[in-house]
């Protein structure tokens, strides 16, 4: 996937030329291990990642337990919205789940770009915009859906992640123990095997 695949093509009208080449000159490319934090809580949020490859979990400690309230993939912007809008400290993690490639920008080419570039802030702005939708989204899902029905939602329009995310990752994500997620397995598998 090339750098003008990913997401700017989907949410924004065509940038120049001149406009591209001056973005992709401030996302710096960043090849990360298997559990590399990007950012710490309790500290600032200084970039703007945008995936290429691998997966970004956000997650926040809590009585001496990880909860992870996100996944982000290939294509994907990740970044701590609270503390890198207000430039405040985190209260999430971001940590990567696999090996990946990223691109990362800085606080302060970002906002120079929101200043400068009236197609990079009509994007900015979109992008904003579906964080907090899907964020809103995610909070129903997690007070409105059983444990199985989340499972089932995922299984279905992510089936990639059960391949590549340990199973105390996903089952936190999910908002069930390890225990629980591998019953759902289980029966899925079960029901599965009964239709051949």
């Amino acid at each position: 996937m090339g750098f003008r695949d990913t997401i700017f093509l989907q949410t924004q009208p065509n940038f120049t030329i001149d406009e591209l080449k001056l973005i992709k000159s401030l996302y710096k490319r960043r090849t990360v291990k298997k559990n590399t934090l990007l950012v710490e809580s309790g500290k600032i949020c200084r970039k703007l990642f945008l995936i290429k490859t691998g997966v970004i979990r956000f997650f926040f400690t809590h009585h001496e337990k990880e909860f992870t309230w996100n996944l982000t993939t290939e294509g994907m912007f990740a970044t701590v919205l609270s503390s890198f809008v207000n430039q405040i400290p985190s209260h999430d993690t971001l940590q990567t789940v696999s090996p990946s490639v990223i691109y990362e920008m800085s606080y302060e080419d970002n906002q120079r770009l929101i200043n400068e570039m009236p197609n990079y802030a009509d994007m900015y702005r979109i992008l904003l915009e579906r964080a907090l939708m899907e964020q809103g989204q995610r909070l129903r899902e997690q007070i409105a859906e059983t444990g199985q029905e989340r499972y089932e939602k995922l299984m279905n329009n992510r089936p990639e992640l059960f391949q590549i995310i340990p199973q105390g990752i996903l089952g936190s994500y999910l908002g069930m123990t390890r225990q629980s997620l591998s019953r759902l397995q289980k029966q899925a598998y079960l029901k599965n095997i009964g239709k051949l």
